[in-house]
């Protein structure tokens, strides 16, 4: 039997034990209602990580230590003057451990934490002393002074060069991409011990380029490497475990009973399939129906921690009860007692 025919056979008595309610009842509303709003996973950072604001607009590139400069001055042979582009990429200047690039003819000058332009209008002011109008130009040819970490789920975690435009997908190509399973939804950034408000899944499964945010010095990408997201189906169902929430598609409860095999029939409550959301100490519940999950079942999305119940009627609840306070009972007295609870029912 294929599996597609199974669930159909599994699913078929909600349609037909019991007519749909008309209109949603405000379990099912509530339900639906907390589905269509993405909550942020908590993460237990530590104490020193706080709330970050989304960065409103990328920051030029701040030259640090060991960094490489090409400076160019047209018609000064020092200075790439009689070098095409590709020679100049051979050569260049680096900058020192104290801020400085030290060049011909100009010595020290200071250049870290000064942006190109920056640098390139410095430039100009002092090459007029050796020539009139000096058309200088300056980039960085090597990225060395700043690094940011791409780690956990991936298939390359690393150290990667921060150039001023890399953004956040970049970095994640440079780790050659997520591995199967890795959990997108809980990865996140860290700059500054403050946590930056994106998630990855945004960026990858609902096209959010917004939040595609540009690399800086220090910051960390982690993607958690194993996806710990479930939902528990018990009680009267014909196989109750666990279900796990993939990360790609999100699981309603017709698909996790149906994951349970359905309803055990002979001892389900069908009016009372409780789903519990939320923490032990502060727990909450919603009741439906199997009329409640018959018409509104695929679009009532669970969340990770989930609790799906379904209750025992009358008859399973006696027959329980019996199973544990009278196990030395015969089949003869269980039968009796059994049809006594069926006759109160």
């Amino acid at each position: 039997m294929t599996r597609s025919l199974l669930l159909a056979l599994l699913l078929l008595p909600f349609a037909c034990a019991s007519s749909p309610p008309q209109e949603a009842s405000e379990s099912v509303l509530a339900l639906i209602a907390e589905g269509k709003t993405r909550t942020a996973p908590a993460l237990d950072l530590g104490e020193d990580v706080t709330a970050a604001e989304l960065p409103e607009a990328v920051e030029d590139y701040r030259i640090g230590a060991r960094d490489v400069l090409d400076v160019r001055v047209p018609g000064m042979p020092d200075f790439g003057g009689d070098l095409t582009r590709a020679d100049a990429d051979a050569f260049g200047y680096e900058v020192m451990k104290d801020g400085n690039v030290y060049l011909p003819l100009l010595g020290k000058v200071p250049v870290a934490g000064r942006t190109a332009v920056e640098v390139q209008t410095d430039l100009s002011e002092r090459f007029q002393k050796y020539k009139d109008a000096p058309l200088v130009s300056v980039r960085v040819l090597r990225y060395r002074s700043q690094k940011f970490l791409v780690l956990g789920g991936v298939e390359k975690p690393g150290a990667f060069a921060v150039d001023g435009s890399t953004t956040l997908l970049e970095g994640v190509a440079l780790a050659e991409g997520i591995r199967d399973g890795a959990d997108v939804e809980r990865a996140y950034v860290v700059r500054r011990s403050a946590l930056v408000p994106v998630n990855l899944g945004d960026l990858l499964l609902r096209g959010e380029t917004g939040r595609n945010i540009v690399m800086r010095d220090g910051d960390v990408v982690f993607v958690p490497p194993e996806i710990r997201q479930e939902v528990y189906v018990l009680g009267e169902v014909r196989q109750p475990g666990r279900v796990v929430i993939s990360p790609y598609r999100p699981l309603t409860v017709v698909a996790a009973l149906a994951e349970a095999e359905g309803l055990d029939r002979l001892h389900a409550d069908r009016d009372e399939i409780v789903i519990f959301r939320g923490s032990w100490q502060e727990p909450r519940s919603f009741t439906l129906t199997e009329g409640d999950v018959s018409r509104f079942g695929a679009h009532i999305l669970l969340k990770p921690g989930d609790v799906v119940h379904v209750a025992p009627r009358g008859l399973a609840t006696w027959s329980r009860t019996l199973s544990l306070l009278l196990p030395w009972a015969t089949s003869v007295t269980s039968t009796a007692l059994a049809a006594v609870a069926v006759a109160e029912n």
